[in-house]
């Protein structure tokens, strides 16, 4: 339902808050300044669009959209809304009648009279069937609503970035194919984008499958760069009912599932795990590439603060001194090693230091064969610790490994390391939890 390029010849004449007069069918109550019509601007022609595609959007959703081009009142907008509803432009779904439900939301679809708008402008085809009267029926509001959040959100995120989000409904049969139906579907050029919002209820071995999967069609199709976003839903999106979904140890479950998982680790295939509300940031920074074009630089500071902090100096060793044939390829670029020397010069000791990605699965599967690497000493050089560093303080606090690790695996961040205080690393003190402690040699 995206606009096309013959879009351009009828709208470009109006100015984007330029209303049109449209006559609608049918008239029930009279309001503006006819009794058979309503006044629309480009851009509300262009919300009309996106809640055709989107099928069934909130209130405040729809107060999301209507900000991106014009400011407006919660209040003002429920009247908007109320004008449109008794033209047949939009239909208001009233689920506060339903039971056992909690939270009182209006919902909305596009009506009959939306509908010819929208294929007059040239919005939608002529030809486009949509079958608006099943909108009223989705069962699930909670989880279609919240994948819709995810859409919304996301598109807002890139367009601000300068990229063009298409809706790529056209891949759903391709998606059934490799026995995966994605809860939404976006499109960049040649990225391709599958939301999978999680609300807890999909068993962990059916999640886990479905990312076999994704890793299928990644292989199938390597000319296009895969994003996985899996989006745990949480108290930071207002749902009708209560869920209880654990959403950190969920993820800690996943990452133990894939612990040494190289099934899934395809060169063109992200997969994201993330809180609701942080998923558009995630899947923004991903498409820019953020995590990687950011590591060097993360790198040096540490390597910086390290020698600052506590007074040894650091040597990078090659990477070619140290990998040996054991060490799968996926499993490199992301980390360094150095050689650790006193002030005096001496030698002290050898280690591996890794810039950590929470959100980046990849990221915990190459963290845990590097820790195997280390453990099992395949490397060519003795390599006596690796270091996990995070960019934030908040990055370490919410990444929980669902596994304990040896105490020469150290976890730190830039800010902790930033601190004066000597206790500037973590260790494993069980599953769940760590401990802070100095570095000792």
């Amino acid at each position: 339902m995206n606009l096309e390029n013959q879009n351009d010849d009828k709208t470009i004449l109006r100015n984007k808050n330029t209303k049109k007069f449209y006559q609608t069918e049918k008239s029930k109550n009279r309001f503006g300044v006819s009794p058979k019509g309503v006044h629309l601007a480009i851009f509300e022609l262009k919300i009309l669009n996106e809640l055709a595609e989107l099928k069934i959007l909130n209130t405040n959703q729809l107060q999301f959209l209507h900000q991106k081009y014009q400011s407006i009142k919660e209040d003002t907008l429920r009247k908007k809304l109320n004008r449109w509803h008794n033209r047949e432009i939009i239909h208001k779904i009233d689920v506060g009648k339903r039971k056992n439900f909690g939270n009182d939301m209006n919902l909305y679809r596009i009506d009959r009279n939306g509908i010819r708008i929208l294929v007059q402008e040239w919005f939608i085809s002529e030809n486009q069937h949509i079958d608006i009267k099943n909108f009223d029926n989705i069962k699930n509001i909670d989880h279609f609503l919240g994948t819709n959040q995810n859409i919304l959100g996301i598109k807002m995120e890139l367009e601000v970035e300068g990229f063009t989000v298409e809706y790529a409904n056209h891949l759903i049969k391709l998606t059934k194919d490799f026995g995966i139906i994605s809860d939404a579907i976006l499109m960049i050029n040649d990225v391709i984008i599958y939301i999978e919002t999680d609300m807890g209820t999909e068993s962990l071995a059916e999640l886990n499958n479905k990312l076999y999967r994704y890793a299928n069609l990644a292989r199938t199709y390597k000319n296009y760069k895969h994003i996985v976003a899996i989006s745990f839903l949480d108290n930071t999106y207002i749902t009708r009912k209560y869920y209880e979904i654990k959403g950190d140890r969920r993820k800690a479950n996943i990452k133990k599932l894939n612990i040494y998982n190289d099934d899934i680790f395809m060169p063109n295939l992200k997969i994201t795990l993330s809180d609701f509300n942080k998923t558009p940031n995630i899947i923004t920074s991903t498409i820019l590439n953020s995590s990687e074009r950011n590591m060097l630089t993360h790198l040096n500071e540490f390597a910086r603060l390290f020698q600052e902090k506590e007074k040894f100096i650091l040597n990078q060793i090659d990477d070619t001194e140290v990998f040996s044939k054991q060490v799968l390829d996926t499993h490199r670029g992301l980390n360094v090693f150095c050689e650790v020397y006193n002030g005096a010069g001496n030698f002290v000791e050898r280690i591996a230091m890794l810039i950590m990605d929470k959100n980046d699965l990849h990221h915990n599967i190459i963290m845990n064969n590097l820790i195997n690497y280390v453990s099992d000493n395949v490397f060519l050089k003795y390599i006596n610790r690796l270091i996990v560093i995070y960019p934030t303080k908040e990055d370490r606090e919410q990444d929980i490994y669902g596994i304990s690790y040896l105490s020469n695996i150290l976890f730190t961040d830039l800010e902790t390391m930033r601190e004066d205080k000597e206790d500037r690393y973590y260790i494993s003190k069980s599953a769940y939890n760590m401990k802070r402690v100095p570095y000792i040699i």
